[in-house]
């Protein structure tokens, strides 16, 4: 099981709740749900998700936002320190380095703190009324099933909702440690809300489908009450011959990739592994390759994580070496190989190869500054040429130290590094900038050992709401900054 499909059903389930035209179900306020389901959440390995459904949580009065410069004076300093300006301060407080705020939850011990000193103008926080999580299941199964019956708008998040709740309960139970009576009659309920057509069609795409398999074993071995709870489902899927037990020929090639993008943004390698080799030649070796550079270049930008098993079957970074020299030799249009000698270089440099890499690093970037030194227009030959420099620079950035990337033999074309931040400077515009003209001025301040105007960029770079590509590039170069400062 995912860590990804318990955050996915917590945040179906405050959708959920944030669609009940009351302000309680079965006499808890809504807010008092929603603690008891980020409670089940912190049982498990998953992240932050709150931001995900911050309108909905902020509406039933589960989540305040605080802009940083109004929290308290040593909150203010903890927040300063954050590396990459998001996460967790002492407090229990996330701070959101994209948009300035602080976030703090019901059910925090600093609410009434920040209550009391005028930071929050909420109600205070009482005793939150306690229950199981057999009672949490009976509130989401019982209100996902009523809004799926009355035909709301809500209709296909109430499927998803009981097809996460059937398939992750029992292991949610077992994982709480739930040492309460369960009555079958109880179990049996919950079991008949949630098993629903609508619900199983959802499978495949909701990636629970070997959940849902594994449903009648973990019944038996952990909890006796589940011991029919799977019935419903395999009694459905033999009935239903055309229902895929994972990605495969019934889904269209749009669909295919639409749900390898899916598994690569859930950080869920094998996955995406597993549906790129169900595609045909050249795209089975294209994604295989994308499904496994995501992983290696994902340690680079998270290093306390670089001990992370290898995800189950997908290649070696030899493996992937190889394929990709053999790709270079075939027929590709000139952008295509630019891309493959793109992967080999990152591939080579993660192999510590540092020539060869540096050698498809610059068969890469070849062909476009063939087609730029081409261009009659020699202003904008110089604009595009000091763009390309960042870029090539940016590889370099990411894969080396300094000491390294000063003893690279750099290709003639490559912009002499004053004149292309004069270049980018030059182009900015303070009325229209962008995140990526932010991190580009970062870049070549950062290569001619301007630190502090380096960090300032990125500064400015945060302030303009990157996407989470600009935002890797971002922690790519803070990360460095602090590599150089320590030098």
């Amino acid at each position: 099981m995912s860590m990804h499909q318990i955050e996915d059903m917590i945040e179906n389930s405050v959708r959920m709740l944030s669609n009940c035209t009351g302000s309680e179900i079965n006499g808890l306020s809504l807010r008092d749900i929603c603690y008891h389901l980020y409670q089940l959440q912190d049982l498990f390995d998953c992240g932050y998700t709150m931001l995900r459904v911050r309108e909905e949580l902020e509406r039933m009065g589960f989540l305040a936002s605080i802009a940083v410069e109004k929290l308290p004076q040593n909150e203010r300093d903890a927040a300063r320190r954050l590396t990459g300006g998001s996460g967790f301060l002492p407090s229990g407080v996330y701070v959101d380095g994209d948009s300035g705020l602080a976030y703090l939850d019901y059910g925090n011990p600093s609410w009434n703190t920040f209550i009391e000193a005028g930071t929050l103008s909420y109600p205070q926080m009482g005793d939150i009324p306690q229950i199981d999580v057999l009672q949490l299941a009976e509130i989401m199964i019982s209100l996902a099933a009523q809004q799926r019956e009355t035909g709301s708008d809500n209709g296909e998040i109430a499927a998803s909702t009981l097809l996460y709740w059937y398939a992750l309960l029992p292991t949610v139970m077992t994982v709480s440690g739930y040492e309460g009576q369960v009555e079958e009659e109880r179990i049996i309920r919950l079991r008949d809300m949630a098993a629903v057509p609508e619900a199983f069609e959802q499978a495949g795409i909701l990636w629970l489908t070997s959940e849902l398999e594994d449903l009648a074993d973990l019944a038996d071995e952990d909890l006796d009450c589940f011991a029919n709870w799977a019935e419903p489902y395999l009694q459905w899927k033999k009935e239903a011959e055309d229902t895929p037990e994972y990605p495969g020929s019934e889904f269209s090639e749009q669909e295919q990739m639409e749900l390898f993008i899916a598994s690569l943004n859930h950080e869920d390698y094998s996955q995406a592994d597993f549906i790129a080799r169900r595609l045909d030649e050249p795209s089975r070796s294209f994604g295989r390759i994308n499904a496994a550079m995501s992983f290696y270049t994902a340690q680079i930008d998270q290093p306390e994580q670089t001990d992370t098993p290898q995800p189950h079957n997908i290649m070696t970074l030899t493996e992937v070496e190889e394929k990709l020299i053999e790709l270079t030799e075939s027929e590709f249009s000139v952008a295509v190989k630019s891309q493959l000698y793109l992967h080999l270089a990152q591939c080579r440099f993660l192999l510590k190869k540092l020539p060869s890499a540096i050698d498809s690093l610059n068969l890469a970037f070849a062909p476009a500054a063939d087609k730029l030194l081409q261009t009659e227009d020699a202003e904008m030959q110089q604009v595009q040429m000091a763009y390309l420099t960042a870029s090539y620079y940016m590889v370099l950035i990411c894969n080396l130290n300094k000491a390294v990337w000063d003893k690279v033999s750099l290709p003639t074309w490559l912009l002499p590094l004053k004149e292309a931040l004069q270049v980018v400077q030059s182009t900015v515009d303070e009325t229209a900038i962008s995140a990526e003209q932010c991190c580009n001025m970062a870049l070549l301040l950062l290569v001619e050992n301007k630190l502090e105007a380096a960090r300032d960029w990125l500064d400015r770079a945060e302030q303009k709401k990157p996407d989470r590509q600009e935002r890797q590039i971002i922690n790519t170069m803070r990360r460095k900054l602090t590599e150089m400062d320590k030098a």
